[in-house]
């Protein structure tokens, strides 16, 4: 009954920090490209998708 309740009240303390993570990142991001033209944003957009696939690409090889 007890690791019952304890694991609820992780998973709702978890939702809740991850929500006010999320929310703080997105803000930034918001803040961060509130001032930029669609241009710049698409290109950031498709520079940081490419360095994802790069990375993922890298850390495959060494497995």
């Amino acid at each position: 009954m007890y690791s019952h309740h304890y694991s609820l009240v992780h998973d709702i303390g978890h939702m809740i920090l991850s929500a006010i993570i999320h929310g703080l990142i997105y803000g930034l991001i918001f803040k961060v490209f509130h001032h930029l033209g669609i241009a710049m944003v698409i290109l950031i957009v498709v520079v940081v998708i490419g360095a994802v696939l790069v990375w993922a690409r890298i850390r495959e090889r060494f497995r």
